[in-house]
């Protein structure tokens, strides 16, 4: 997951959502590298230290009731492009390469948290785009 936007933009100046969005940033790319990478025990429990910063969070208690589903459906969408990345089957390599970009997901959904759904709409479309030009080569293969 790969977002050019500031932070600060997504959250429309919300301090503390910023802080808790690139916690959560950090939290995937740290299970991304355990899963791709086969890191040992040490990244595996500092991983487990983040996730309780991450569920204590100020912005994280507030706003829990919306963030957590969103987890879920992040989380199986992540799951099934793990299970398909290798597959013999073109169609499932190909819904793999876009699924793992699923945790763009919750930068929308803090957007919307933090501005309506006007600024979720303003910026989701720049979001994919950056996403997905920062993962591929200039002829759209996964890089």
């Amino acid at each position: 997951m790969t977002v050019e936007i500031p932070t600060l933009e997504v959250t429309n100046g919300n301090q503390a959502a910023a802080d808790w969005l690139e916690r959560w940033c950090k939290f995937c790319h740290a299970i991304d590298d355990i899963i791709d990478e086969g890191r040992g025990p040490e990244a595996f429990l500092e991983v487990l230290v983040d996730a309780a910063e991450l569920y204590s969070h100020p912005f994280w208690l507030t706003n829990w009731f919306h963030l957590r589903p969103v987890i879920v459906t992040v989380t199986n969408a992540y799951a099934d492009s793990v299970a398909w990345e290798n597959s013999g089957e073109v169609p499932e390599r190909a819904m793999a390469d876009v699924l793992r970009f699923a945790g763009v997901e919750m930068y929308c959904i803090v957007a919307a948290i933090c501005g309506g759904y006007a600024h979720m709409r303003k910026l989701s479309p720049r979001m994919r785009a950056q996403t997905w030009s920062a993962n591929h080569d200039p002829q759209g293969n996964p890089c």
